[in-house]
């Protein structure tokens, strides 16, 4: 990385590096699992909220499928009335079937926090820091809240990300300084992996990194190197890619197929959308403390809510000022100085002008949101910064008057805010709340507004308490700062052993509080009394339409057998949100399931989850009248409709002690059903036509193209249906006929599902909006509906292909290295 032109120097490890080397990368493993240790038995269940709204029930279901069915399931029929499922042909789902689910989940975390100081260490390593030096920037990294704090929202795609960020790192480092196809190919591997099993817009954040560096090792070699060399490496960097794209397939073919199909489906909608869930520049403060904007519940800050943390600990920060004092002239430092304000930038978002540029020009930025995903760059650049200030330490500095300046002046500094914060107590809130409620009130209503205010004043105690914690870990690191310039060896070593000591106590004393166990998933998803009364009740094939219930919106319903017309998913079939009422809105919100009676109907919602309200109110007290009445008045402004007309036709079939009630849908229409008239109309018109109480969907179903066969004088079809298999990725039903008619089925259509009647393909026609039909002649038939994904299946052969290219690399590389021992 110098500028000067030396030749190359053959480093020879001693026994005891080699040795030292494998202490250092169990301490970072034993670190990792003494982090996670209250989960690793499997007695108790990490918390994380999208984990318990619909992680553990779609990763559950998927290891059952692949039991049961001995074949990924490409097509999850439990959520939404049926979408496609997460890509089943992952290294994590083998962690699924080896493990009970939550187990996995719990050593995922294990195993990311392993690799991110792990990839660290070893790519400080590889910039030619000393093994204590990278030891310590592993752990650092490892345990900033970029990472940590993921357990909360139970984001394990983004922690993975970040992970892997510096072993791609590290691999494209080994393949541009020594110039090697191998390590492009690695580098190459790894953003595969991590495309593959990752978050991807933290991934695509990295890959850009990635090519930014590539770009400035191609200028500081122009004087080194040829054109020829410079174009050589360009070739092998594109091999690269084309290796991390390839395994990448395996994920994003079939995300391809299906685009412009999901709500998401790559639509940009917007500056205001992309940049929501910006870090507001106030909130860099909590880098000092991270008590600055509250943590979880107390968060009053400008987000709606925030259930993680930028916190890296003081001790980062103080060296990353010591290495870029003393390091500057370092191409690295510079590097990682430049990506560390770029990172921040970005993460700000809305909040500064500089996120118009990205947005322009770099591509699919536009369609992404949450621009604060990008501070995990941030942390890693302060960490390397770190590792090359105390690295600087443990050298000859050029002035100790430099580095006592900058620390006097980082202490003094912090000193003034903390006794203005807390002898201007008043004013600071005052500033504070006047600042924010504006923006609180326009964004989110009065209500919420208040609370946030709440939250700013009873947190400002904690946040008085976290300055004066964090000035107490300045001062403790000046003085080991100061202790390890002295250069004696055996204080060197106590300080060294100091400094990772307090790193890790201010580390995990902060993202400890992110980390919560909670109970068994047997224990903590145990049945209900109405889960209990629909699987005793009814063992047939239905749906449930969860109006009012506490699992909603989550996958509760699902790890019970249970199908709904509810829950959660991150990108449900646009047209489904059209049919129920929820516009293009991703959220649950059926406001068509409730007020139009043939959209249940055509759903197969044989139950509706709703509260027991009592008809007669005479017998009543007054305060459960005037309850009762506005609740009703509160179900008609939201829904539109009266309570009565959302419930007339259904019959009360259960009733809870906690208030809740079932009711049975008596005129549901089965999974499958056999029409004999059939109308075709533009789709722009067919939501008004259905919502005609005129509208007989046991009759005639609303087609967008014409079917083929006779239309039939009669509204009454002569016939039966019977669902003889059924799985995520093939339907069959045995049809009688005496007539030409159409058979419907509830689920909704793909352009991946394939339909073959008696063995010959026939047309899978778009039915009452969302649903499947196929026509059929007189007669008996067999139909079956198989998902066939050309996207999927070439996805999967190349992803494989590519895998077994990537796994004889690996195995040459190997073999190579050990024959090379050999001979030294």
């Amino acid at each position: 990385m110098s500028k000067r032109k030396t030749k190359p120097v053959k480093h020879h490890r001693t026994v005891s590096d080699v040795w030292l080397n494998r202490a250092f990368v169990a301490i970072l493993l034993v670190l990792a699992l003494v982090y996670f240790a209250p989960l690793l038995s499997g007695r108790k269940m990490m918390y994380g909220s999208d984990w318990l709204l619909s992680g553990y029930a779609s990763r559950r279901w998927l290891a059952d499928s692949i039991r049961l069915y001995g074949e990924g399931p490409l097509w999850n029929p439990n959520f939404f009335s049926g979408l496609p499922a997460r890509n089943p042909y992952t290294l994590l789902t083998l962690l699924y079937l080896i493990l009970p689910v939550h187990m996995g989940w719990s050593y995922l975390f294990v195993l990311a926090m392993f690799l991110a100081g792990l990839g660290t260490y070893l790519y400080l390593k590889e910039l030619k820091l000393s093994l204590s030096v990278s030891l310590l920037g592993g752990i650092a990294y490892m345990g900033c809240g970029s990472l940590l704090s993921m357990t909360q929202p139970g984001h394990d795609g983004k922690i993975l990300a970040a992970s892997l960020f510096p072993f791609v790192l590290l691999f494209l480092h080994k393949a541009v300084t020594r110039g090697k196809l191998i390590y492009f190919l690695f580098a190459g591997g790894m953003g595969g992996i991590c495309a593959v099993h990752a978050h991807f817009q933290l991934t695509y954040y990295a890959a850009v990194v990635c090519m930014a560096y590539l770009l400035c090792h191609l200028i500081w070699q122009r004087t080194r190197g040829t054109l020829a060399g410079s174009l050589r490496l360009v070739g092998y960097s594109i091999l690269g890619l084309v290796c991390a794209g390839g395994l990448a397939l395996i994920k994003f073919l079939p995300i391809f197929g299906s685009l412009g199909w999901g709500s998401r489906g790559g639509i940009e909608r917007g500056y205001e959308f992309a940049t929501s869930w910006s870090l507001p520049p106030m909130e860099l403060l909590d880098l000092l403390t991270p008590h600055f904007s509250g943590l979880l519940s107390n968060y009053w800050g400008e987000n709606y809510f925030k259930l993680d943390t930028q916190y890296l600990g003081i001790l980062p920060l103080l060296l990353a000022l010591v290495g870029v004092v003393f390091k500057y002239r370092e191409r690295p430092v510079k590097f990682f100085l430049g990506l560390g304000l770029v990172a921040t930038l970005f993460s700000l978002g809305k909040y500064t002008p500089f996120y118009r540029i990205p947005y322009y020009l770099l591509p699919h930025v536009s369609k992404f949101r949450g621009p604060s995903m990008a501070f995990y760059l941030t942390a890693f650049s302060v960490v390397v910064l770190a590792a090359f200030g105390l690295q600087a330490l443990l050298e000859n500095l050029r002035s100790r008057k430099k580095l006592t300046v900058s620390l006097l002046v980082v202490f003094t500094g912090v000193l003034l805010f903390t006794l203005i914060c807390t002898g201007a107590r008043n004013s600071v809130l005052g500033a504070l709340s006047s600042h924010l409620e504006p923006t609180l009130r326009r964004d989110y209503g009065p209500q919420l507004t208040q609370q946030k205010i709440h939250n700013l004043y009873q947190n400002y105690p904690d946040f008085l308490k976290g300055l004066g914690r964090s000035l107490l870990l300045i001062g403790i690191g000046s003085v080991l700062i100061f202790l390890l310039t002295m250069k004696k060896w055996k204080l060197g070593s106590l300080v060294m052993f100091c400094f990772a000591a307090l790193l890790i106590f201010d580390q995990w004393s902060i993202q400890r509080k992110f980390l919560r166990a909670d109970a068994h998933p047997d224990t903590y998803f145990a049945a209900d009394n109405v889960v209990e009364f629909l699987k005793e009740t009814d063992k047939g094939l239905f749906r449930v339409f969860p109006l009012i219930y506490e699992h909603a919106k989550d996958g509760y319903l699902v790890l019970h057998g249970l199908q709904s017309v509810g829950g959660y998913v991150s990108n449900p079939y646009h047209r489904y949100q059209e049919l129920i009422g929820a516009g293009k809105s991703v959220m649950f919100t059926p406001a068509n399931l409730v007020k139009y009676r043939n959209f249940i109907h055509i759903l197969n919602v044989k139950y509706l989850i709703s509260v027991w309200v009592p008809e007669n109110l005479s017998e009543q007290d007054e305060k459960t009248r005037q309850m009762v009445q506005d609740f009703k008045l509160n179900f008609a402004q939201q829904w539109g409709i009266s309570w009565e007309d959302a419930h007339e036709g259904l019959d009360l079939v259960f009733t809870t002690g906690r208030g809740y009630a079932v009711y049975r849908n008596n005129s549901v229409l089965p999974r499958a059903w056999l029409v004999p008239q059939y109308r075709v109309l533009d789709k722009d018109k067919i939501l008004d036509h259905m919502k005609d109480p005129t509208f007989n969907p046991r009759a005639t179903v609303i087609l967008e193209e014409e079917p083929g066969i006779p239309l039939q004088q009669t509204t009454q079809l002569v016939g039966d249906v019977e669902i003889t298999g059924y799985g995520p990725n093939r339907i069959v039903c045995q049809v009688a006929l005496e007539s030409p008619g159409l058979l419907v089925l509830s689920e909704n259509w793909h352009p991946d599902w394939k339909a073959y009647a008696d063995g010959e393909e026939t047309r899978v026609l778009r039915a009452d909006y969302i649903l499947r039909a196929v026509s059929l002649d007189k007669g008996r038939h067999e139909v079956t509906f198989v998902l066939k994904s050309g996207y999927s299946r070439l996805g999967i052969w190349t992803g494989l292909l590519f895998s077994l290219f990537f796994a004889g690399v690996i195995v040459y590389w190997v073999l190579r290295r050990e024959r090379w021992k050999g001979k030294r």
